[in-house]
């Protein structure tokens, strides 16, 4: 936002409806204050940019507690089976072809990659068998059902544009998916009228990743119909089925603020060294040598260090101090080395003045303790290193000989 007769770069962030203290999160990220367009209005009806459409016919949230189940996994069988065979249902024959559509697809939703991981083989062999009892005992015909589809961010780019175009297929259209298996990656942008039925293992950890991935369905004609299974041994889950109607009719009150820390301990270790090294490179014209001379530890010291500390004193007062200590360490330790041919090469670190964080946690998990060059993140995204692992051989044969 600029004011007349200042000389300010324009930042212009985009946000969703379910964020919290925009202020204090753009100041830790930009260093900036900020102005909010449009401005707070009378009317929560109108919002500039959108107004509540009073014909939708929105969402119904239900919930179902793991009290009466021996665990988790069986309630999220018999439930999982329950609203795929539904679609079978006597009670839907007046019911048009387009009407039943949006609830011939269920989405389930889950927290985090292991359990989505656990629930593909349960909804592969023994939601399967659930179903043919559910017909049986329903006198229904018993819904042909394939294996699931998996939608999270392991999929490539073809296989994620696949899913895609056949969620949007009509349940008597061939490739028509029945069940898909879904991460946060659904949360923003997936927009796929046509469906309507979710199912939620466990409350999500945050209340806008809730109200973001439910909102995926019911977006067309039809309304969507959301079923949360909330665990009765953890705390969060219990306290949500207990306040469950209290708590949706004010969902977006319950929105936690995201807590921004960049100057933390663990953000500095992952990046500090990589954000003096690139003002430096910047700022000195560094090319084909990295090798610092006296004239550029000087100007580094005077100008460049400080101008990061400002920052930190401004986003983060308490750790100014740390900060400017390993500044210096990074600074020190850059200034001994030599001949620096390359700013990055993962396979000449002796020569390299970065590598990827990838490459460090490889050595060290080698048990090269040296570190010459400073680790870097890849990108702004995926800031954990990830390593391949390979079983050899004879340890697989071990191993399936010792659970045999």
């Amino acid at each position: 936002y600029c004011k007349k007769g200042e000389k300010t770069n324009v930042k212009v962030i985009a946000s969703t409806a379910t964020i919290q203290r925009a202020g204090q999160q753009i100041m830790g990220l930009y260093g900036k204050t900020f102005e909010q367009f449009p401005v707070n209005i009378t009317n929560p009806d109108d919002s500039f940019f959108a107004v509540v459409e009073k014909n939708s016919p929105g969402r119904i949230y239900t919930a179902v507690t793991t009290a009466c189940a021996s665990s988790g996994t069986y309630m999220l069988q018999g439930v999982a089976a329950s609203l795929l065979q539904s679609i079978q249902s006597s009670n839907l024959k007046n019911y048009s072809n387009n009407e039943k559509d949006p609830f011939s697809t269920l989405v389930c939703y889950f927290n985090n990659l292991r359990t989505l991981s656990g629930a593909r083989i349960l909804l592969q062999e023994d939601v399967t068998m659930a179903i043919e009892a559910y017909a049986k005992k329903r006198k229904e015909v018993v819904l042909k059902y394939d294996s699931p589809e998996e939608l999270t961010s392991f999929a490539d780019q073809n296989k994620i544009s696949e899913i895609l175009t056949n969620l949007a297929k009509h349940h008597d259209e061939d490739d028509h998916i029945t069940a898909l298996l879904a991460s946060v990656m659904i949360s923003v942008g997936l927009d796929i009228p046509r469906l309507g039925l979710m199912l939620v293992n466990n409350q999500p950890k945050t209340m806008s990743e809730y109200i973001q991935a439910t909102s995926r369905v019911g977006r067309g004609s039809q309304p969507g119909l959301i079923v949360t299974i909330l665990n009765e041994f953890k705390p969060r889950d219990k306290s949500h089925y207990e306040n469950f109607v209290g708590i949706h009719n004010n969902l977006y009150r319950y929105v936690e603020s995201t807590s921004v820390t960049p100057f933390s301990p663990r953000a500095r270790q992952k990046l500090l060294a990589a954000i003096l090294v690139a003002i430096s490179v910047k700022r000195l014209n560094l090319d084909g040598d990295y090798y610092l001379r006296k004239e550029h530890i000087s100007l580094i010291e005077q100008k460049i260090i400080p101008s990061i500390l400002d920052r930190v004193e401004k986003i983060d007062p308490l750790e100014r101090n740390d900060t400017e200590i390993e500044l210096k360490e990074i600074l020190g330790i850059w200034s001994k080395r030599r001949s620096i041919k390359y700013l990055w090469n993962d396979t000449q670190e002796f020569h390299s003045l970065l590598v990827s964080a990838e490459t460090r946690a490889a050595l060290n998990a080698i048990g090269t303790e040296d570190q010459i060059a400073f680790q870097s993140p890849n990108s702004c995204r995926t800031v954990e290193p990830s390593v391949q692992i390979k079983a050899w051989p004879v340890v697989t044969e071990r191993f399936l000989t010792r659970n045999n």
